[in-house]
């Protein structure tokens, strides 16, 4: 594998730790049920990034599922954001606002989303390139 897939992938993986990381507050704060939900993607994005840390032949398709999910929940918090803000406006026209500023959370949660996946999304592809070029693994 050349230089320039290695420092991508191990790139990749430090974003997917990243994504792991952000997932904890989540986790807390929603008791039982957000330990079992957020839970278990904090745990696939650790295995993730784990794989990809350890260049894991077979860690491609996962990987590329993974990032693609994340990519489309990160467009769908930006759209979230954008329709809060948008109500905001409304709100605030009418004399109330006091919560004007929340759709900037998930719109900023969803741009790192979509970032952190689209990276991630071209670190893999690298890879996987990589692993045609040098043949099938043994």
């Amino acid at each position: 594998m050349s230089e320039a897939p290695v420092l991508a992938v191990r790139i990749a993986a430090v974003g997917t730790v990243a994504l792991l990381l952000a997932l904890l507050p989540l986790m807390s704060i929603l008791g039982i049920a957000g330990l079992l939900v957020w839970g278990a993607a904090a745990a696939w994005y650790g295995r993730i990034g784990l794989r990809l840390w350890r260049h894991d032949p077979r860690i491609v398709r996962p990987a590329r599922t993974t990032y693609l999910v994340t990519l489309l929940l990160g467009v769908v918090e930006i759209l979230h954001g954008l329709l809060a803000l948008q109500a905001a406006e409304r709100s605030a026209a009418r004399g109330g606002g006091l919560l004007g500023g929340y759709g900037l959370i998930p719109l900023l949660a969803g741009a790192l989303l979509v970032l952190i996946a689209s990276l991630s999304l071209r670190a893999v592809s690298m890879m996987a390139a990589a692993q045609t070029e040098s043949g099938p693994a043994t």
